[in-house]
């Protein structure tokens, strides 16, 4: 039995006094996109944006959060928690390339203590976003990327690269046709999921379509009831 909707639903928003970025391009953009993320174990949402870190708890709340800071290594995406726990991946770009860094999580220590592994996953390019897990950890998908929009996928831990491919029309090289940028620009950053079923991968496209894609067999799929 499903659980019971809540009959007066909260909505709140954080940032709603920001500029708009949808025109904004390359490290502008990255840096003016909010970045929104669940807490693993408790119903907490935490979002960074322009205004600071906040997060939204069962009760509609918005509060400031206060965290420990340190220098370390920068990265710059959210960190991707694995489904087993107590280990986390991360990225960490330069416009020539970008590492994904992997980190084991020791949970006795306050703050919590990560430790950087030897192994790294080294992409092309920079600007990509946070990577997402796949329910039963097999499988790293990351969205990318500064200069086109794109999607690849991983074996998780042998990353064996199994699947890249472009969403939508690939990048025609600098300068960019106008017509073009407006096609690339109308993609969301943030519209790739795994599903509930092993290997597979949900893409959102601009015309609010999800396309179910089974990273085991190479196959696409447009469910009609995906449509909105």
């Amino acid at each position: 039995m499903g659980a019971k909707a809540q009959a007066n639903p909260t909505l709140g928003t954080v940032g709603a006094e920001s500029a708009v970025y949808r025109d904004a391009l390359g490290l502008d953009r990255m840096e003016r996109e909010p970045a929104v993320t669940w807490h693993p174990d408790e119903p907490l949402l935490v979002m960074a944006g322009e205004d600071g870190v906040s997060r939204w708890t069962p009760a509609g709340l918005t509060e400031p959060v206060l965290g420990h800071r340190v220098t370390r290594t920068r990265w710059d995406t959210g960190a991707a928690e694995h489904p087993a726990g107590g280990l986390v991946v991360t990225l960490c770009s330069d416009q020539g390339a970008t590492l994904g860094l992997f980190g084991r999580v020791d949970q006795d220590t306050v703050p919590a203590a990560l430790r950087v592994l030897r192994r790294a996953l080294v992409l092309d390019c920079d600007g990509y976003e946070k990577p997402v897990f796949s329910v039963d950890g097999r499988h790293l998908a990351i969205r990318g990327n500064a200069y086109d929009n794109s999607v690849e996928v991983f074996e998780f831990p042998s990353l064996r690269r199994v699947l890249a491919s472009p969403l939508g029309e690939p990048s025609p090289g600098y300068p960019y046709p106008p017509e073009w940028l407006d096609r690339m620009l109308s993609w969301s950053r943030h519209n790739i999921a795994f599903g509930a079923l092993p290997g597979t991968l949900w893409v959102g496209t601009p015309d609010a379509v999800l396309v179910e894609v089974d990273v085991d067999r190479r196959t696409v799929n447009t469910p009609p009831s995906t449509t909105c």
